[in-house]
């Protein structure tokens, strides 16, 4: 995806860390760097450095999230890219300057920022795509690389559903988890009058993942 707008000064003076942005979506931002590798771990961070904390602590940030070789940065709704840019990429690349100033998570593993990333991607513009259409995405699983997630509504029965899994949800998720093995999808059934469906399933034949 493109980088956010940002405003003048986003690559203002600071630490001399290198980073690289990417939009998810209005609020959240992906800010590649090879310095988040050497934090050590993913997920969401028990502490950070002072720099990135100010921002958490005064409601610029609602949160803060360690991919594999990124972070991930979420303005709370009242925040703007274009006022807070600066702001939110020098506090990053001082934080990122001090590594021993994080503090990794209980437990934390690739399988549950996979999850995170999928929930992040239904939750945002692809979901809404999905819910536009009469249909609705959620997810299912997520381990050693490997999604499922749901499909209900509309998606039960559109011809267009593989297309929209593998150039919509899977090329968001990849963009954000390289490391993505599979996508998988089931299928509820439609209610009937008003009363729920037995818990029928079926299995989507996906197109082949994309590799390299």
């Amino acid at each position: 995806m493109s980088a956010p707008t940002l405003a003048a000064g986003a690559r203002a003076h600071g630490p001399d860390v290198a980073l690289h942005p990417e939009t998810v979506d209005a609020s959240v931002v992906r800010w590649v760097s090879a310095s988040a590798r050497a934090l050590g771990f993913v997920g969401v961070p028990d502490a950070v450095p002072p720099a990135l904390g100010a921002l958490l602590d005064d409601g610029t940030l609602r949160g803060v999230t360690v991919e594999p070789g990124a972070v991930l940065t979420a303005l709370t709704p009242a925040r703007a890219w274009r006022v807070e840019g600066a702001r939110v990429r020098s506090a990053l690349a001082a934080a990122l300057a001090d590594p021993d100033g994080w503090r990794a998570p209980e437990g934390s593993d690739a399988d549950a920022v996979l999850a995170a990333v999928v929930e992040q991607v239904v939750a945002g513009e692809v979901g809404d795509y999905v819910r536009s259409h009469g249909g609705d995405i959620a997810l299912v699983s997520a381990a050693t690389g490997a999604v499922e997630v749901r499909l209900s509504g509309a998606c039960t029965h559109c011809p267009a559903a593989d297309l929209t899994l593998s150039q919509r949800v899977e090329a968001a998720i990849r963009a954000r988890y390289p490391g993505l093995v599979s996508l998988t999808a089931t299928t509820t059934a439609p209610r009937t009058a008003g009363v729920p469906a037995p818990g029928r399933r079926r299995r989507l034949g996906l197109l082949p993942l994309r590799r390299g």
